[in-house]
Order: C-alpha cells, then sequence, then structure tokens
C-alpha cells in the first residue's frame, strides 16, 4: 500500500469515528407512553389529605358564615371573641364550636352555636345587648361570657355508656337528659349531663291536677260561702309525692350530685 493509499484510510475511519461519537453524545427522548392500570400515582405519605379535600374541609368550616349579613357577622365576631376571653383557645374554638344561628333583630340580638367533644353535644346561646359609652360608641354586652364563667379546653370525658350508668345510680331510671356547658360551681364553666327520676313528672302532673281541680271546688264553694283558709293551706300542702330531684353529672370527672327542684309560685 503506498503513501497515498495510507492517507485515504487514515481520513475514513476518522470520520466514522467522529460519527460514532456523534451518536454517543446525542440525548434520546422516551415515551413512557401511558400508564398501566394499577400503577396509579400514589398520595404523598407525609399528607393524608389532597388538596381538594383541604379546600372541601375549610369550604365547610366557612359555610355558615357565608351567608351572613354584616351586622350579623359582627355579632358573630363579638361573640367568638367573649368565648376565647373566658378561657378557650383558638385552636379548640375552631374544631368543637360550630356556629347555629346570628340573629340581629330590634329586641332579638343573638348568637347560637353547637359545642361538641367526643360523644356529647351541648347549645350555647349569647344573647346580645349593648350600652353606650362616653363618646356615643355603642358597645355590645355578651350574656355568653357571664354565662360560662372561666373555660378550659376540655378533651377527656367519661363514654356516654358509663355516664348512663352513674346517672341512674346517681338518682335511679331517669329521663329528660341535656347536656349543658356552663358555669356552675364557684364561676368555672363544666360540661355537665343532667337529668330527672323517671316518677318526677308524673308526681308533678298529679300535683297540678290535684292543685286545678281544688281551685274549681274552690270557686264552686265561693259562690255559697268563703273557704276558710285553713282548708286551703290543707289543700295544698297534700303533695303526696315528695320534693323533686335532678341529677347533675360532671361528664369530665365522672362526679354526680343530687339536687332539690324548687317550683316556683
Amino acid at each position: 500500500m503506498n503513501l497515498g493509499s495510507r492517507s485515504i484510510l487514515a481520513i475514513v475511519l476518522l470520520n466514522v469515528l467522529a460519527g460514532i461519537s456523534a451518536l454517543a453524545q446525542t440525548p434520546a427522548t422516551v415515551n413512557p407512553g401511558p400508564r398501566p392500570v394499577g400503577l396509579q400515582q400514589t398520595p404523598d405519605p407525609n399528607n393524608n389529605s389532597t388538596p381538594s379535600q383541604s379546600k372541601e374541609a375549610d369550604t365547610k368550616k366557612s359555610s355558615d358564615r357565608q351567608s351572613l349579613t354584616s351586622s350579623e357577622a359582627r355579632l358573630v365576631n363579638g361573640s367568638k371573641t367573649a368565648i376565647l376571653e373566658t378561657g378557650i383557645s383558638e385552636p379548640y374554638f375552631e374544631a368543637h364550636f360550630r356556629l347555629v344561628t346570628a340573629i340581629d333583630k330590634t329586641g332579638d340580638r343573638r348568637v347560637v352555636w353547637k359545642f361538641s367533644i367526643n360523644e356529647y353535644e351541648a347549645t350555647l346561646n349569647d344573647a346580645v345587648g349593648y350600652y353606650t359609652s362616653e363618646d356615643g360608641r355603642r358597645v355590645d354586652v355578651h350574656s355568653i361570657k357571664d354565662a360560662l364563667g372561666s373555660t378550659h379546653d376540655i378533651e377527656k370525658t367519661i363514654p356516654k355508656k358509663e355516664a348512663e350508668r352513674i346517672m341512674n345510680h346517681c338518682i335511679g331510671k331517669f329521663t329528660s337528659v341535656t347536656v349543658v356547658f356552663q358555669a356552675l360551681t364557684k364561676r368555672n364553666a363544666a360540661l355537665v349531663m343532667t337529668a330527672s327520676p323517671v316518677g318526677k313528672n308524673k308526681v308533678d302532673n298529679d300535683k297540678r291536677e290535684r292543685e286545678e281541680k281544688s281551685k274549681k271546688e274552690s270557686e264552686k264553694r265561693s259562690s255559697k260561702k268563703k273557704t276558710s283558709e285553713s282548708d286551703t293551706i290543707r289543700e295544698e300542702g297534700d303533695e303526696g309525692g315528695g320534693p323533686s330531684y335532678f341529677g347533675i353529672l360532671d361528664l369530665e370527672s365522672g362526679r354526680c350530685t343530687k339536687g332539690k327542684a324548687i317550683v316556683a309560685p
């Protein structure tokens, strides 16, 4: 092979090597195609709710206030502030208090909340009055602040079945169960269950029927002669059912107390 042939061969080899190098450095475009069924994208394990679920939760939380007028919204905000000032933390409030209604009418200004914790719910009514300050401003006064007194974030409560068992041991078979959240002793708010003994309503009804019957008989006799005061006292005193009691059960501590119902004349 002469010198000219060797030079031509060397040039051809260099061109081939250059072409191979260029192909190696060119990035390849890969089309993954459709994702097979069963290989769907899994959510981030550190985020249990999707963005759409978070938006739905936020919408639900604020839906109760969307239709409020500006004056009703001011009442609601003032009522919330009054509750927070009793000791409830704002995160706890947002988690456990739900707006039921807000009314701002002449002679009827109030905000109603629903308080929920574990198995229990209590309704809170905030009647709103006002006074005029020295500079002429109208300042709202929220009754809920006095009704609650001093509060705290309630976390643990006794199970409902346990509460029913304790109440039954406290006052016997019971009825007219109500759950309330308000200040009781020492101005400290408590979540309590109240109930009346089963026989209480029957005793009250019998007493009421006797009183009505006695009144009618007295009216009939008064047309003939005046009923003596001693007869009237004897008839009213013949109650026959004993005093009426009700039970108050603290749903945090499980302590039940028995109270005597006082009927005003």
